[in-house]
């Protein structure tokens, strides 16, 4: 802690107040060091620490960064087609698991759809998860979209890696 202090005090203050904070000063073999030496020691840290700042607040801009353009790119108009994912609820899988395990996550399974050039994708890919809209196979298969008329979206995350991810709570007047 001696150290961050000292960077506030000029050289004859920080060894005035030194022996508050430290029993004895020694260098990395053990030696007693001089003024001289404890000077040059402690600018030696505080560059390694300012060095690591700076790596750590680049690295941070870079996140920064990397979530904006991931956001940008998933929220502006697309040029061509664009496929997506989206989960509903099966059925025949739903059967499939333990009593103790039906009616959870395990039990949503993904179906593909094209999304044609778009102004915004995010908007039209809720919108077509919330219209349903299941090909008479997947109806067959065990999907359903019957839940969509009684959830109301509570909250979207957008991940760097373009993963859109969606809550939803139970729309007023319904039980899920």
């Amino acid at each position: 802690m001696f150290w961050v202090y000292l960077r506030l005090f000029d050289n004859n203050t920080a060894q005035q107040v030194a022996h508050f904070f430290v029993s004895k000063t020694t260098n990395i073999t053990g030696g007693a060091q001089t003024g001289t030496d404890l000077k040059s020691t402690i600018n030696n840290n505080f560059t390694t620490i300012d060095t690591q700042i700076d790596l750590v607040t680049e690295k941070i801009k870079d996140i920064k960064t990397q979530t904006t353009q991931a956001q940008t790119a998933l929220s502006t108009a697309t040029q061509t087609p664009t496929m997506v994912r989206l989960y509903y609820f099966n059925q025949t899988e739903d059967k499939k698991l333990p009593i103790a395990q039906q009616a959870s996550p395990a039990s949503l399974l993904s179906v593909f759809r094209t999304l044609p050039k778009t102004d915004n994708i995010i908007r039209d890919t809720i919108t077509l998860l919330l219209q349903g809209g299941l090909t008479d196979t997947e109806v067959k298969e065990g999907f359903t979209s019957d839940f969509v008329t009684s959830i109301r979206l509570s909250d979207t995350q957008l991940m760097s890696d373009g993963t859109l991810n969606l809550a939803f709570m139970p729309a007023p007047g319904t039980s899920i």
